[in-house]
Order: C-alpha cells, then sequence, then structure tokens
C-alpha cells in the first residue's frame, strides 16, 4: 500500500507542475503541452493534481470538454484507489 500512495502523491505532484508550466507556457507563447499528456496522467491516477492545477493556475477551466475529461478522470481514480484499497 506504501507503494501505491508514493505513485499516487508523485503522479498528483507531477500534474499540478504540469499544469503551471503550461500556463507559463501559454502566457510566454511558448510551444504548450499537448492535452493527451494531461488527460494520460489524469486517467492513471492524477486526476486530483489535475483539478487542483486547474485551480490554482486558472488553467483550461473555460474549456468544457478538458473540465467534463478531467471530472471523469476523478470518478475514474475514486473507483481504482476503493478497489484498491479496499
Amino acid at each position: 500500500m506504501t507503494f501505491w500512495m508514493f505513485v499516487f502523491v508523485f503522479v498528483n505532484l507531477a500534474e499540478i507542475l504540469l499544469c503551471l508550466w503550461d500556463k507559463f507556457c501559454a502566457c510566454t507563447h511558448r510551444w504548450r503541452v499537448p492535452e493527451k499528456v494531461f488527460f494520460t496522467l489524469a486517467f492513471l491516477g492524477g486526476a486530483l493534481g489535475l483539478i487542483a492545477g486547474m485551480i490554482l493556475a486558472h488553467h483550461k477551466v473555460s474549456k468544457p470538454s478538458f473540465v467534463k475529461v478531467a471530472a471523469a478522470a476523478g470518478v475514474v481514480n475514486l473507483i481504482g484507489m476503493a478497489l484498491l484499497f479496499n
């Protein structure tokens, strides 16, 4: 169980940092992080980090499709955690 908690924390921190980096890139007109990277990490356990990054950086919150996929990843993460830690 300790290993999976470490993975969960690592993936979520990576997702938050990725959101902050992409927001910086958007503001400075640099190359952006593809959405599929955000979604892949979110469905691999980083949904909480994605949602936190969206709130902290006000990142992609005005894009309904992105918000819906982030929420769906959150539900999948909750189900996965319930199965893993039960």
